[in-house]
């Protein structure tokens, strides 16, 4: 896999695999089960669970132009895209620590 993230309840991780899709794992079973998958645009991402748990910020650090992703874990679609303008890479995001905010930062 290329990246993880640890849910906040410290029992599930979200994981990206270079087959371009992004998985949620419940790692308290033994052996630990997948429990959501979603197809990516792109094989190598990076993203974060939200501190409420309830959603997952994905993006491609190596796509110019490429969204950041708001994903809901069990939902194929993203809830929520933010499109940076053209010729512009995403270089990182974070959730404000209520979980209602989500920012981006970008290289130009």
């Amino acid at each position: 896999f290329y990246d993880f993230w640890w849910h906040p309840d410290g029992k599930r991780v979200v994981t990206t695999f270079d087959d371009g899709t992004a998985g949620v794992w419940d790692v308290a079973t033994n052996p630990p089960t997948r429990t959501a998958t979603w197809p990516l645009a792109a094989s190598r991402r990076w993203l974060e669970f939200a501190p409420t748990g309830d959603a997952v910020a994905v993006l491609n650090v190596e796509d110019w132009g490429a969204p950041v992703e708001l994903r809901r874990p069990g939902e194929s679609k993203a809830a929520r895209t933010l499109t940076p303008a053209p010729g512009e890479l995403t270089v990182g995001a974070a959730f404000a620590p209520t979980g209602r905010a989500l920012s981006h930062s970008k290289n130009v």
